[in-house]
């Protein structure tokens, strides 16, 4: 049933050289679209409606989006991540009148989303410079009126505090009914997630004191409580959203501390629970590696902690490994 439904629906149209052509597409009945393709690509400058409007210089490139800029070579230059870029698209539909919404993911790691020369969302500052950048992640959802049969879309990105440059994630095209619900949806979904954890932190708790202070259930009750914490931190960054002016330093070393801390505590849960089949050695590599990156993200800057997150999943894929071998 499923490859039968999938091969009904409709190819996604793609921007080609900073054009996509949507009027064969209809936002209603086909559904919401994701602006992938070629989009023009400035890198090294920062226009606004402005400025973009004076300038007939070709791009310096047309950028497949979405995709990180981490090596991506313009001018025979090899990118790293950190630099700034401008962003530009022409979208053609059938749109005159209608009420219309962007669902906007976070970037890396500060942005803003002009259409048709108006400023419809910003993250943080973008800057030439890491002295004039504000980083700051939350995902939007935009709506606007069109009134005309095109839309154009300009686009700033600017990092100089995290591994990772551009944009990673889509950004969506629908109709504001279609994606303030799907919003609605990923929102509630991410507060239940957050609730449950809770529920069974409290649970855990009363747990540990029916049962003569079994420590099974204090780690449990702290694994629940540390990644009930990391839901306000990833993903849809509720914490940022409900709380603009929180710092994103801080949120983003909660969100890598959270991680290290629920594998630790994890281990330790399998460790306890199987302690005749548990090996004692590897609850120690456990602590001492999740200790060491503990102490680095809470002691070094973004910059250097978030370039360690690929080889933190190399350990924690072998401690996955063995808390798979210990329960089996």
């Amino acid at each position: 049933l499923s490859f039968s439904l999938f091969s009904q629906q409709k190819n996604n149209p793609t921007a080609q050289l900073g054009v996509l052509d949507l009027s064969s597409w209809d936002l209603e009945s086909d559904g919401m679209i994701p602006l992938n393709g070629s989009w023009k690509f400035y890198w090294n400058e920062l226009y606004n409606p402005v400025d973009y409007g004076a300038n007939k210089s070709n791009p310096s490139d047309y950028y497949s989006v979405p995709k990180l800029w981490n090596d991506h070579i313009v001018n025979g230059e090899k990118l790293s991540s950190n630099g700034y870029a401008t962003f530009q698209l022409v979208v053609i539909g059938n749109f005159n009148g209608e009420n219309l919404a962007l669902t906007i993911p976070d970037m890396y790691s500060s942005y803003n989303l002009w259409i048709d020369g108006k400023l419809i969302a910003n993250n943080g500052i973008p800057g030439m410079n890491k002295e004039s950048t504000t980083p700051h992640w939350i995902p939007y959802t935009k709506p606007f009126n069109v009134e005309k049969d095109t839309i154009s879309l300009l686009l700033n990105i600017s990092n100089f505090h995290h591994k990772k440059g551009g944009i990673k994630d889509p950004i969506w095209l629908g109709t504001a009914n279609q994606l303030l619900a799907k919003r609605h949806t990923e929102v509630s979904a991410n507060l239940v997630q957050i609730f449950g954890l809770l529920l069974l932190f409290a649970l855990s708790i009363l747990e540990y004191f029916y049962y003569n202070r079994n420590k099974i259930f204090m780690f449990f009750s702290l694994f629940s409580l540390t990644w009930s914490i990391r839901g306000l931190f990833t993903n849809m960054y509720l914490m940022n959203f409900w709380l603009p002016e929180f710092s994103w330093t801080v949120g983003t070393k909660i969100e890598y501390l959270t991680l290290y801390i629920t594998l630790l505590l994890g281990v330790q849960i399998v460790g306890k629970m199987y302690a005749e089949h548990a090996n004692k050695l590897a609850r120690y590599v456990s602590h001492i590696v999740n200790g060491i990156f503990i102490i680095i993200t809470l002691l070094a800057p973004t910059t250097l902690f978030s370039q360690l997150l690929n080889t933190y999943f190399i350990f924690a894929g072998l401690f996955m490994t063995y808390v798979i071998i210990v329960i089996m």
